[in-house]
């Protein structure tokens, strides 16, 4: 009996030994893990530290802060400037806007293009069309009035044309507040 006693407490210190044994194993690994971990810990803090504070002492944070307000005064300055803009444009609706000039030969007599057609409208297509007929005699200028592209009296080919260039060109027009473009296009140079 006494040699099972002693069998078993020597299986008992064995195992007690291997498990101390593991133990101090897995405090080793602990403390080598936490080793490593603190040295990336510290590496970030640098690195975080860095970012955070300038050279004039201001950090990061307050940077990033005076970006984001610095960028929404100016979203709101260039949405002001887009009204403004549409309501300049507005009121620019009865002024010339569309210009368009057309030159020809009036008499097979004359050369060199000397006469001209000139239409003058508006953004709704009101204006005038001014026709200048150069001669040996003299320059003769007749006006037309336009009112919505249309005009009573009728028109020459020349007036026609100076009157359907000066229509076909648009005026851009400024976004909305939103940022929005319109699609207008604009329309060709007239002939010189």
């Amino acid at each position: 009996m006494n040699e099972y006693i002693l069998l078993i407490n020597s299986i008992e210190s064995f195992w007690l030994w291997v498990a101390v044994a593991a133990l101090l194993l897995l405090v080793l690994i602990m403390i080598i893990v936490l080793a490593f971990t603190g040295r990336r810990l510290k590496t970030v803090e640098k690195k975080l530290k860095s970012f955070t504070s300038g050279g004039d002492g201001t950090s990061l944070e307050k940077e990033i802060r005076q970006v984001v307000s610095d960028n929404k005064n100016f979203r709101e300055e260039l949405g002001n400037h887009d009204r403004r803009l549409n309501e300049l444009h507005d009121g620019l609706e009865g002024a010339v806007q569309k210009v368009s000039l057309v030159k020809y030969d009036a008499f097979k007599e004359m050369g060199g293009r000397l006469s001209s057609a000139v239409a003058l409208l508006d953004g709704k297509n009101n204006g005038l069309l001014i026709d200048v007929v150069h001669s040996t005699s003299g320059s003769y200028t007749y006006t037309k009035k336009i009112k919505d592209g249309l005009c009573d009296i009728d028109l020459g080919k020349e007036e026609q044309e100076a009157l359907t260039k000066a229509m076909e060109k648009t005026i851009e027009r400024s976004g909305e507040a939103s940022g929005e473009k319109s699609a207008e296009k604009t329309g060709e140079k007239s002939e010189q």
